[in-house]
């Protein structure tokens, strides 16, 4: 085996080790929890603020975020509803080395959903 192809195995073992530590973190604080506020803010005006909040915190759950990593909010004004999300989490690497991501989202819906 020639040094340049260790030096590329090498990198594609970092790029595979690194991916796998991150990629999930990414995801569910990327795609997750802005899936979870759209799909519930646009049911509020059918179920209202406590099925929301449960379905929430349900979801969450589903994609992988534990209750100890997550908090959420469901703020209700006279015009709109706004759900924020936060999701933090952190990954260790080779325990030398701790990395903490935050992720935040919120979205906001209607009241309800037929206006005089």
């Amino acid at each position: 085996m020639s040094v340049k192809a260790i030096f590329w195995f090498i990198i594609l073992a970092v790029v595979l080790y690194l991916g796998f530590k991150v990629g999930p973190i990414y995801y569910k604080g990327i795609m997750g929890i802005r899936g979870v506020c759209e799909e519930n803010i646009d049911k509020y005006h059918k179920y209202g603020k406590r099925w929301v909040s449960m379905r929430i915190s349900e979801d969450l759950t589903k994609i992988g975020i534990p209750k100890a990593k997550r908090k959420y909010f469901v703020d209700v004004t006279d015009e709109s509803v706004i759900i924020t999300i936060n999701y933090r989490d952190r990954a260790n690497f080779l325990d030398r080395y701790t990395k903490v991501f935050f992720f935040s989202y919120d979205c906001e819906g209607v009241v309800k959903s037929v206006y005089d």
